[in-house]
């Protein structure tokens, strides 16, 4: 065969390939899906409920709630971040029987020094139950630090030591608290809250008592806490305290709490929450409270 004739054989050999090329592409392309492993399609699928998860977690997070001191099962994650501001302004009333009923107010500011560990300053008003004293009661210190975020196993844990100061009329001694939370998501965001502290309580707090009242000088409390976010805006939960009574001779007291806590919105330059609470006693004993109810205000900027 002529060499012009072969180089025409072979030059349409070559364009009859290209030509299949894009075909053979494809069909390798369906074979590998085909006969893709059981391991990859595995890793495809989790991949695919992590970035399903991952959405999840991004609508409402893992981190801070609300769920703060103010109520009686705090949660693990800090309140502020690194260079925010909290000011809370708190007022509790409270009934017990063969007891005057008892009003009571506190403001605390919260500074972010990490994302993870804040300062607070707060002082209490006096008892204001049988017409009690006048002026600023006493001072606290509350430093708190978060020590991890929740993994799929390990739940968040955040511990704070509070102490108190004996400014307010008629106090006496520094009452030192050390506390622990730990936080764990169980159901989409239905959360679930363990906490625990003990107290040494040194003098006298300068609240309206008899005069034969024998403080203890030991306190404890452990509690349990469920909190679901309804929306973005409203959360809400459940807790049961159990904890050492403040004098000497008196039972233990069991408090059951329903909280919520809801964002108002932005506005004068800060973000504002009302966090409203009620207390129900449930052991029955007179030393403890039958019915409490409380509301804060936070503003945070």
């Amino acid at each position: 065969m002529p060499v012009a004739m072969r180089a025409v054989v072979v030059a349409v050999t070559i364009s009859v390939a290209a030509a299949r090329l894009p075909a053979v592409a494809q069909e390798y392309e369906r074979s590998s899906r085909a006969f893709a492993t059981p391991t990859f399609r595995l890793a495809q699928a989790e991949e695919r409920a992590a970035g399903e998860a991952g959405e999840e977690i991004e609508a409402y997070g893992h981190g801070y709630r609300g769920v703060s001191k103010f109520f009686n099962v705090r949660e693990a994650y800090s309140n502020v971040t690194a260079g925010e501001w909290e000011l809370e302004l708190t007022f509790e009333w409270e009934t017990s029987s063969g007891e005057d009923d008892e009003f009571e107010m506190e403001q605390s500011i919260k500074y972010g020094l990490t994302d993870r560990f804040h300062i607070e300053f707060e002082v209490a008003q006096p008892n204001l139950g049988d017409g009690g004293g006048s002026g600023a009661g006493d001072t606290g210190l509350v430093l708190f630090y978060n020590w991890n975020d929740e993994g799929e196993v390990v739940p968040a844990i955040g511990t704070y030591v509070q102490g108190r100061f004996p400014t307010g009329d008629g106090s006496e001694g520094v009452d030192v608290t050390l506390g622990t939370s730990l936080t764990k998501c169980v159901a989409g965001d239905l959360r679930c809250h363990l906490f625990g502290f003990v107290m040494s309580a040194n003098g006298e707090v300068g609240d309206p008592r008899e005069e034969d009242y024998d403080r203890r000088d030991f306190q404890w409390g452990v509690g349990v806490g469920l909190d679901y976010q309804l929306s973005e805006q409203t959360l809400v939960g459940l807790s049961y305290l159990n904890r050492s009574h403040d004098e000497y001779g008196n039972p233990n007291q069991n408090l059951l709490e329903v909280l919520c806590v809801q964002e108002i919105g932005e506005f004068w330059g800060a973000e504002h929450e009302i966090k409203t609470a009620v207390d129900v006693g449930l052991d029955g004993h007179e030393s403890t409270p039958n019915f409490a109810a409380k509301i804060q205000w936070a503003i945070e900027w």
